[in-house]
């Protein structure tokens, strides 16, 4: 969730200077960024800093977008305070939020160490990469929420050499969301939002695998210079986004299906080697079943004088 009225922002602004004064927050500044955090967090803050830095240079190198202002992270204490600053617009799977009008980043302490100080590198990449894309298109038209989210997460978290197992079933089911319907918000239910992220990342890395090394970042750099995303990637690619979204989608629902739906089962709770038991005994079922009805068989062409 990256997009606010600018009076929702100046809300978000004035909470964090009323919470800040109540916590006495501290602050240390580092190159283009300043880190506010509460007292006991200094550890947790300085952290921040230094992988700002890192995400910063991977961000540049990777899609060539480099800050224009400096950055403000303000790392809250509990799940409670985050909810308060960003006005309750948030779900239960989300640890930061980026405003990027504001050039701001806030980050739940709470949710980040409970799941692993590992997960703050990726939480911080893909923020950033929200300012930096807002940055780099300011003053136009807001961009298409998928390729927004689609580029931040593909930034941040390692690249998935093939598809989810989801994407690929809900694209046999016909299920797959339109990147039309994915243009202003995200849908609101979990599994299908779930479905909206793994579709805008997994589309764009297929554009960086189909295409080469470099694509998305040559996309950006089009938009850099005033183009839209759809002609921007009709400049690099030299398809329109419709062709491109329906060949990935095609290709999606030529995928083995079956070996989706072992990884689907496996990955939630069921050993692999439970469901193919049970495979083989189905299949052992089906053979009996035969079996049975090719001796009923035979033995009607015997009593009829076949043999």
């Amino acid at each position: 969730m990256t997009r606010l009225p600018a009076f929702a922002v100046t809300l978000v602004l004035l909470i964090v200077s009323a919470l800040s004064e109540e916590v006495q927050r501290e602050t240390l500044e580092g190159p283009g960024v300043s880190v506010m955090f509460p007292p006991g967090r200094e550890s947790f803050a300085r952290s921040a800093l230094s992988m700002y830095a890192e995400g910063l240079d991977e961000l540049e190198h990777r899609l060539g977008l480099s800050p224009q202002r400096t950055a403000s992270i303000v790392l809250t204490r509990t799940a409670t305070e985050f909810r308060e600053i960003t006005g309750g617009r948030t779900h239960p799977w989300i640890a930061a939020l980026a405003y990027a009008s504001e050039d701001l980043i806030v980050i739940d302490g709470s949710k980040i160490e409970m799941i692993g100080m590992n997960d703050l590198m990726t939480t911080l990449t893909h923020e950033l990469t929200h300012i930096l894309l807002a940055q780099a298109v300011e003053g136009r038209d807001a961009l298409p929420l998928w390729f927004n989210e689609g580029v931040a997460v593909w930034a941040s978290a390692p690249l998935f050499p093939t598809p989810r197992e989801e994407t690929i079933l809900a694209a046999k089911s016909g299920r797959l969301l339109h990147y039309s319907e994915l243009n202003d918000s995200f849908p609101s239910s979990h599994r299908e939002v779930e479905l909206a992220y793994a579709e805008s990342h997994e589309f764009i890395s297929h554009l960086e695998t189909r295409f080469g090394q470099g694509t998305i970042k040559a996309v950006i750099g089009q938009m850099k210079n005033g183009a839209s995303v759809d002609d921007a990637l009709l400049q690099v690619t030299h398809e329109p986004l419709d062709q491109l979204w329906d060949e990935w989608a095609a290709e999606l629902v030529g995928r083995s299906g079956v070996m989706a739906v072992f990884k689907l089962i496996s990955r939630h709770g069921l050993p692999l080697f439970g469901v193919l038991a049970g495979l083989v005994f189905l299949g052992y079922l089906r053979y009996l079943l035969v079996k049975r009805r090719k001796m009923r068989r035979w033995e009607e062409e015997e009593r009829m004088g076949y043999w």
